[in-house]
């Protein structure tokens, strides 16, 4: 029987007085991958940012685990920092653990390099290691291979795949790089200015042509 790990109910939320969310819903369940789809502007980063209490909402109501992870878009580390520090920053613990090294072996090899002089991807990796260091339930995402090479971008939904089998853990991610993101979510929502229009199920992501038709038909 699924378990599930984090619901939204009409939820309506926005900034100051700009109304971005319209009576949002969704679920998810635990160990599951779901992608929010829809063009630029829909309110998919709102969404994640009201999960991770960074905007309030208006009305409606989230339940969610104990603990949320919130990777925003642009690799935010602190570049000053070597990559230890960084993956430490929160203060929650003071060693990394070894699955972590498992999963992102830079943290070994550069493990004593600034942060500023590792490459995009390489920050991409850090910050998601520092996400996943206490152990989150629910792991937000924001756009985790923008501006990434080719190479990277295959290695970040790698280690994202294998996270959600290793620790069960559950994923809602964002992200514009399609093809790689079907290949690992299990289904996803489509936004169109604010508002929920479709559910995706995991057999409408078996089907890239019902993805790519959802999205841009709208």
């Amino acid at each position: 029987m699924k378990e599930t790990i984090l619901t939204l109910e009409n939820i309506n939320a926005g900034y100051n007085d700009l109304q971005v969310l319209f009576d949002v819903s969704l679920h998810i369940d635990r160990g599951e991958i779901v992608a929010l789809l829809g063009q630029n502007g829909a309110g998919k980063s709102t969404i994640l940012k009201v999960i991770a209490g960074l905007i309030d909402k208006k009305s409606g109501r989230i339940t969610k685990g104990e603990h949320v992870s919130y990777v925003s878009q642009g690799k935010r580390i602190f570049l000053n920092l070597t990559v230890f520090e960084n993956v430490v920053a929160r203060g929650l613990v003071k060693e990394i653990p070894s699955d972590l090294y498992n999963l992102f072996p830079i943290l070994k090899t550069k493990k004593r390099t600034l942060a500023k002089n590792l490459s995009g991807g390489e920050q991409q990796m850090v910050a998601l290691a520092r996400a996943l260091i206490d152990n989150p339930e629910v792991l937000l995402l924001d756009e985790p291979s923008l501006g990434l090479s080719p190479k990277f971008v295959q290695d970040i939904f790698r280690v994202i795949d294998q996270i959600r089998k290793e620790r069960n853990l559950s994923v809602l991610v964002i992200e514009h790089n399609l093809m790689s993101l079907l290949q690992i979510a299990d289904r996803g929502y489509i936004l169109e200015k604010g508002r929920v229009t479709e559910e995706l199920s995991a057999k409408d992501f078996k089907s890239k042509e019902a993805v790519y038709e959802a999205i841009m038909g709208m």
